[in-house]
C-alpha cells in the first residue's frame, strides 16, 4: 500500500475521477448492486476518497510542482489546483506575461477568469499576439495543427469564454471573423451568438 508521500498529483486526478463517478447517481447503480456495489461500499469508498482528497499534502505537491519546468506537471498541477478550489491566477499570469505565445498559458488564464480579469486579459493579446498575422483573410484551414497555427490556438482559448461577456474583446472577435483558420471564424461566430 502506497504511503502519503508516494502519492503524485496525477494520483489525485485519478482518485478525483473515481470520486465524481461514485458521486454520479445514474440508473446504472441498480445493475451495479446486483454485481456487488452494495450502497454501503460505496458510501465507504466515497468517505474514504473525501479523506484522502482533503489532506493538505495535495495543495503543497501544487504548490511545489507550479515551479516545475515540466509542462506535464504544471498542467497536473493546474488541474488539482482547480479541483481543489486554489486560485492559482497570479502564477498563470506571470507565466503567460512571460512567454505570451504560448497557448497551453492561455487556457489556463482563461480557466481563472473572472469578468475583473477580462480586460487585462484582452489587453495582454493586443499587445502581444500577431493579430495582423492572424487576421490574413479567410482560409479553409482548421488551424489545430502545426506550429504556425500557435497564435490562433491562442485567440482561439480566449475566445471561447468571451459568450457570457457580451461586447468584452470586440477588437478580438474583428481579428477572428478575418482569420485564416475556420476555428477562430467559428469562436467569434460563436461568441457573438451567445451576446445576442
Amino acid at each position: 500500500m502506497k504511503q502519503l508521500t508516494d502519492y503524485e498529483l496525477r494520483d489525485f486526478l485519478v482518485l478525483h475521477k473515481i470520486q465524481r463517478f461514485l458521486n454520479n447517481d445514474q440508473p446504472q447503480w441498480d445493475w451495479r448492486a446486483e454485481n456487488g456495489w452494495t450502497e454501503d461500499l460505496k458510501a465507504n469508498l466515497l468517505i474514504d476518497l473525501h479523506e484522502l482528497l482533503d489532506l493538505p499534502h495535495w495543495r503543497q505537491l501544487v504548490l511545489d510542482a507550479q515551479s516545475s519546468e515540466v509542462e506535464l506537471e504544471q498542467w497536473w498541477a493546474s488541474s488539482v489546483a482547480r479541483a481543489l478550489g486554489m486560485d492559482m491566477w497570479a502564477i498563470h499570469w506571470k507565466r503567460l506575461t512571460d512567454n505570451p505565445t504560448q497557448s497551453v498559458l492561455w487556457y489556463q488564464v482563461m480557466e481563472d477568469l473572472t469578468e475583473e480579469r477580462l480586460d487585462q486579459i484582452v489587453s495582454l493579446a493586443i499587445e502581444e499576439l500577431p493579430l495582423d498575422e492572424i487576421a490574413a483573410g479567410p482560409a479553409n484551414e482548421s488551424g489545430n495543427i502545426g506550429q504556425q497555427y500557435e497564435p490562433h490556438r491562442c485567440l482561439d482559448f480566449i475566445l471561447q469564454n468571451l459568450g457570457p461577456y457580451p461586447g468584452k474583446g470586440i477588437e478580438l472577435i474583428r481579428v477572428a471573423l478575418r482569420s485564416s483558420t475556420t476555428r477562430n471564424r467559428n469562436m467569434a461566430l460563436r461568441a457573438l451568438s451567445e451576446w445576442g
